[in-house]
């Protein structure tokens, strides 16, 4: 029987547990796993006992000119272990190539050489998961002048020749059928007999005459009926329904799981049990050298072009578009430029949001000269967080407001120290005694100390003043804390003597009450480390 499932999300993690059913299975983005906290690690690791589990990727780019990065394929295989799963899935799709990293899932040319690149990738995958591939349609808004192939004949030739399995999303299917123009009914049509082990479900927008896939609504009624065409000719494990934003809206989740259910048993209802068989694989094709290259110099151009806005976003983005492309495509590539830049930059607000919350008021031009100098060089969202941290700290002489870059400055070490909280395991440090004689202090190693002219309190709790007067210096002190960082706005006196103590220093009880109450403030709020004393 079909399971009906959802996208297992940490923010909504609790909705989840208590929606047991209707919720039958689970899938988990294993790039989750690999960037987890400590915590979180810990979460995912107790997963199996709730329900069955199911792996989907984003980060592998299998469709990347280059071989898979086994390093990554290392973990994939270790979560796939711990979690227990039948299969791993991913998108047909490249995502990066060395040293550009969109975490946008980007087309292929449906070629000949593509093909085999694509078989032998796939190969690699499954020979080092040591599980079968699963292979989701992605949504695509532009295609290439020199593809062959229908996306329904491509994906099925690559099943047949590799053995992987398809996982339809058929928000996508629902998305391109509008965009490109074709039956949607025809592409379901052509899949291989069993090869669909998964279905993705979600919803979408419309938005500058295309269709546009969002994972922020609830599923359309076009998609639940090509739902039903699909369970009517193909019989998968699972059928998950993704949510990726608006969280505040997961009830609408829950109501989709409730209307699949109904669909699933209506359709189930009606058919015979199949009996369909998969063909012998064919032998291995062998891949030249060539065309790895000839593949990767088109990669390249197309991810260059989205990081650019000076170009995508300049009065002609026609002429600077990568060739390849069809030609009544190239206004879309412009689009899926500003889509780009707007995700990249929803990443960054998540870790820097009273810097981006300023720049949007008071330095908009600062996106875009930030996009053309620091192009994406990973899809982490600490990644590019530090980016623009590095790029507006490195342009300080000529950033206004003037307060901005401190700003930036604080939120990241505050971002910095958060993140430490929660990946590491808490240190035990020697209390400080209710009564003592001596003792070693030192600084907290993980202390960040930032000396700054602006009042930043009232822009870290909201407000967003175009401009701020200089003042007298402050001193703001950084450190983990449980679960995220610790903030305090120092005197210059307290500040002055934690600069000094980076080594073990003694001090005396002897030195008088206000030394002993400055000691106990300093431990409590560890900014300082104590220890018995050890000096001779």
């Amino acid at each position: 029987m079909t399971l009906i499932g959802v996208g297992y999300r940490s923010e909504v993690a609790t909705i989840i547990r208590e929606s047991m059913p209707p919720i039958e299975a689970l899938e988990i983005t294993v790039d989750h796993c690999i960037r987890a906290t400590l915590d979180h690690r810990r979460i995912f690791r107790r997963l199996p006992e709730l329900c069955p589990l199911y792996l989907h990727g984003v980060g592998l780019s299998l469709g990347t000119a280059q071989r898979p990065d086994s390093d990554y394929l290392t973990d994939v295989k270790q979560w796939a272990q711990w979690l227990g799963v039948p299969w791993y899935s991913e998108h047909l799709a490249f995502t990066k190539v060395p040293g550009l990293d969109h975490a946008q899932l980007l087309p292929l040319p449906r070629t000949e050489d593509t093909l085999r690149i694509l078989c032998e990738n796939i190969q690699i995958v499954q020979d080092r998961v040591g599980l079968p591939l699963v292979l989701e349609n992605i949504s695509y808004y532009f295609d290439y002048v020199d593809s062959e192939v229908v996306e329904s004949e491509f994906l099925a030739d690559v099943c047949n020749r590799t053995g992987a399995g398809i996982l339809l999303d058929v928000e996508n299917l629902r998305i391109n059928s509008s965009n490109h123009g074709f039956d949607p009914l025809a592409f379901l049509a052509a899949l291989p007999p069993r090869a669909v082990r998964a279905i993705h479900l979600a919803g979408g927008c419309d938005r500058h005459d295309l269709a546009i896939d969002t994972h922020d609504r609830q599923v359309s009624r076009a998609t639940l009926a090509l739902l039903a065409e699909a369970l009517r000719r193909h019989e998968p494990d699972v059928i998950v329904i993704e949510r990726d934003q608006a969280f505040e809206g997961f009830g609408e989740v829950i109501a989709d799981v409730e209307r699949a259910l109904r669909i699933r048993d209506e359709v189930y209802t009606d058919l015979p049990p199949s009996a369909a068989t998969r063909e012998a694989l064919p032998p291995r094709l062998r891949v030249s050298s060539t065309a790895r290259r000839a593949l990767f110099d088109r990669q390249h151009s197309i991810l260059d072009y989205l990081s650019n806005p000076s170009v995508f976003n300049s009065q002609d983005p026609l002429r600077g578009a990568p060739g390849g492309v069809c030609d009544d495509h190239l206004d879309r590539l412009a689009l899926l430029g500003e889509l780009v830049l707007a995700k990249r930059w929803e990443k960054i607000k998540s870790v820097l949001p009273a810097a981006c919350r300023c720049v949007h008021e008071h330095a908009a031009h600062l996106v875009r000269e930030f996009a053309d100098v620091e192009p994406p060089l990973s899809p982490g969202r600490r990644e590019n967080a530090q980016q623009l941290h590095n790029f507006i700290v490195a342009s300080a002489a000529r950033i206004e407001p003037e307060y901005l870059v401190d700003l930036v400055r604080l939120e990241h070490m505050i971002a910095s120290a958060t993140f430490s909280s929660r990946e590491r395991e808490q240190r035990s440090a020697h209390a400080l005694p209710a009564a003592w004689e001596s003792l070693d202090v030192r600084a907290s190693e993980d202390l960040e100390i930032l000396d700054t002219a602006f009042d930043l309190k009232p822009v870290l709790d909201g407000e967003t003043p175009a401009t701020l007067d200089r003042g007298p210096l402050q001193t703001v002190a950084v450190i983990p804390g449980v679960d995220s960082a610790r903030v305090f706005w120092l005197d210059s006196n307290v500040a002055a003597l934690l600069v000094a103590l980076t080594e073990w220093t003694t001090i005396h009880a002897t030195a008088g009450e206000p030394i002993q109450e400055l000691v106990r403030s300093l431990a409590a709020g560890q900014l300082i480390e104590v220890r018995p004393c050890v000096s001779v």
